[in-house]
This record gives C-alpha cells, structure tokens and sequence, in this order.
C-alpha cells in the first residue's frame, strides 16, 4: 500500500481541494450578488448554462481517463495539468475587470470564468476521487482512508469557514482567490507526486465510449446511489451558499462573522468521522448510511427556527453529526459499486462512475439556483440591493426547509439500495 499511496498522504490532496473549492463556493453568489449587485435570476441562469455544458464535456475526460496509458498512470497526468488551470481561474472568477463591474457585460463575464473553472475543477476533482478504489482495495482499508480524506476535508472546510473571511476582509477577493489557489497547488501537488498507480490496471482493452457509458448508465444501485448524491451535494451547496445570507439577514451580524458560526461545526465533525467509520463495522455500511441522512436532515430543519449566535451555533453542531457520517459512508458505496462493475467487465472504470456521479450531481447546481431564485417571489429578495422585507425569513427557508424535504427524499431512496456494501462481521474481518 505505502508504494502506491497512504490514507495520509492521499487526504492531504482533499486538503488542498477543500481550501479553494470553499472559497468559491463560500462567496461567489455573495461576491456577484451582493458586492457587484447582479441579479440573483441572472446567477441561477448562468448554472443552468452551465449544467447543460457540464452534460457534455465532463463524461467524455472521464471516459479518456479510463483508457489513459501512461508511465504516470492513468489519473496523475490529467491532474497535472488540471490543476494549475483550476487553480489560475479561481482568481479569475473574483477579478472580474473594474470596467465591466457596472456593465451588462458583468453577466457574461462570470458566464464564460465560471463555465472554465467549472471543468478545470471537474477534471481535477473527477481524476483525484479516482484513484481511491485502486489505491485502497479492501473494505477495512477503506473505511481507514474514507475517514481520513473526510477528516482532511473537515480541516479544509474549517480553515476555509475561518481563514477565508478574514482573508476576503483584509486583502479583498482577489486577494483571497490568490491565496486560496497557492494552497491547492502546493497540497495536491504533494499528493501527486507521492502516489503510484497500478500499471495493471492499464491492461486491459478499454471498452468502446457506447458500452462504457451503456453499463454504467444500467447500473441501479448506481443510478441510487447517484440521485442521492446530488440531493445531498444540493444541501451541501445550499447551506455553503446560504450561509453568508444567513448570519446578515437572519441574525443580523455582519458576512465575516460566519466563521464564528461554522468554525465550531468542522471542530467537532473531525473527530465524528472515525466515529462514523466503527458505527459502519458494527451496523453495516447501508443502514449507517441511511442513518446520517436522516439526522442531517432533522438537524438541518432546525435552522427555521428564530435564532440568536449561540443557538445558530448549537444547530451547526447537530447538522455536523450527519454532515460527517454522509461524507464517510457515500465514499465506500461508490468504491463498492465500481468494484462490483470490475468483476463483471474485467476493466477498472473509476473516473466513468466518479464523472457520471458527478454530472447527475451537476443537477443540483440546477436546483440550487431554482431555489436561490424562489427566494424572490416567496419572499421578496433579489439581490442585494433590492432584499425586500423578508430577507431574514428568506434565508430562515432556504437554511431549512430546502435541505429538509431534500434529505428526506434521500433517506427514501437509500432504502431502496438492493444490498449491503459488505456486511458488519465481514467489516471487521478485513
């Protein structure tokens, strides 16, 4: 295992996709809505643009990644170039030119950066979730690796939720774009240069773009798995978005004061994830995981509630109870899904499963903007200009009850997995 990769040094790069992954998603709608005031309907047609590009372009890199031959492997190749480029357009998306800011011209330029970021990021993150099944192959060492990548994820997002303020207050967006990418590109780039791939993963003779994509979209405990995923990525984003909303209209505290929401909700998910990970050996890896949809949901709906600091504090904290065992436990049901594909097609296809998860999971970026959009006609907010009356129920909504009936259709779906993703005593025996 040390010769292809450790758990250590394979988390460490979601470390440093974290960090900058954050930073947009912290504040961008913030940045162009707010800062630049564009309209929040203009955003959300943007990621529908988006999403339709997304369609075609993100399958067919994972398609070639599969096939890829190399001395460097399939994935660390793509890596290498995707990353500087992600990196590079992360600052471009917060430097829109100072000409354009009061322009029409504003629209078209978040437009074509975020069209760029998005498929360097797609590319980069798509290649890196890849190399997970290979480099960990039994249950018992991916439950190790599952916790550690999700517990360097939750150092990322609670640098992200604390640093990336004070960085945006002291030193603009530009300033933390900058910061945030030097970031990504010295902690990826230590993982790749430390992971081995396996040359014989290369032998086999890929299948055609048809069949790959044939099998893969007939797969069903894929296509649940995958529809789960996106309603999960959809709270994800909503309270990533929302969070910035929330803490000024909600609480009536100023956007740099979201560090003090967040950063106690990331201290307590890093140690929740090893716990996470023995609830898995003792319960089985299914019902663990319907159980962390459920309780991220129950939590989730609290924020209706009308809030001071502490008690937005004291939510945050229940959210990260399910927040952490999702993250832990959707990774092993992909790994076991693309393992199973393995044994009946004899070829290794992770980045065709990660890509096309992915891309079903693009859905929610749909959806994010639908419902950011609702905040203007259910409430009267639409944009930062014009935030209507309502502004604090708006985002008391949005916080709430979108994550809310979202989680809960997840939990149904996940009953409806047709089988385990090994059994508790197997678990323990690997």
């Amino acid at each position: 295992m040390s010769s292809r990769g450790t758990p250590v040094t394979y988390g460490i790069g979601m470390l440093g996709l974290t960090i900058p992954s954050q930073a947009f998603g912290i504040y961008v709608w913030y940045f162009y809505t707010d800062f630049l005031g564009l309209a929040a309907a203009l955003l959300a047609l943007a990621r529908a643009i988006y999403s339709v590009w997304d369609a075609f372009n993100d399958p067919l890199f994972a398609y070639w990644s599969d096939r890829t031959k190399s001395r460097l492997g399939r994935r660390r190749p793509w890596m290498m170039v995707g990353l500087p480029l992600y990196m590079l357009m992360l600052v471009v998306v917060f430097s829109p030119p100072e000409s354009i800011r009061e322009s029409s011209l504003l629209f078209y330029y978040f437009l074509v950066s975020i069209l760029i970021f998005e498929t360097t990021a797609a590319v980069t993150w798509t290649n890196y979730s890849a190399l997970f099944p290979e480099l960990f192959r039994s249950t018992a060492a991916r439950a190790r690796a599952s916790a550690f990548k999700q517990a360097f994820q939750v150092v990322g997002l609670l640098l992200a939720v604390i640093l990336v303020p004070l960085l945006r207050s002291q030193i603009g967006f530009t300033g933390m774009a900058v910061v945030c990418a030097l970031v990504g590109l010295l902690l990826l780039g230590l993982t790749i240069s430390s992971t081995r791939e396996d040359p014989q993963v290369q032998a086999p003779e890929p299948l055609s773009l048809l069949e790959a994509f044939r099998i893969t979209l007939s797969n069903r405990p894929f296509w649940i798995f995958a529809i789960v995923g996106s309603l999960v990525s959809l709270v994800l984003g909503v309270l990533q978005a929302g969070i910035p909303f929330y803490v000024k209209y909600a609480l009536g505290l100023s956007d740099a004061q979201a560090s003090l929401l967040l950063g106690p909700v990331f201290v307590l998910s890093l140690p929740l994830v090893a716990v996470w990970a023995r609830i898995a050996l003792w319960r089985g890896v299914k019902a663990t995981w319907i159980l962390a949809i459920v309780l991220f949901g129950l939590a989730s709906l609290l924020f209706v509630l009308p809030l001071n600091l502490y008690g937005a504090i004291a939510i945050g904290c229940l959210v990260a109870v399910g927040f952490s065992g999702v993250s832990v436990l959707a990774e092993m049901v992909l790994a076991e899904i693309i393992d199973r594909d393995a044994d009946a097609t004899q070829r290794r296809r992770e980045a065709i499963y990660y890509s096309v998860s992915g891309l079903i999971g693009r859905i929610s970026g749909v959806l994010l903007g639908l419902c950011f959009a609702l905040l203007g006609p259910l409430f009267g907010y639409y944009s930062g200009n014009n935030p209507g009356p309502n502004a604090g129920d708006a985002f008391r909504f949005f916080m709430g009850v979108i994550p809310f009936v979202a989680l809960s259709l997840a939990a149904l779906l996940a009953r409806q997995f047709p089988w385990g993703v090994r059994n508790a005593t197997d678990l323990r025996r690997t």
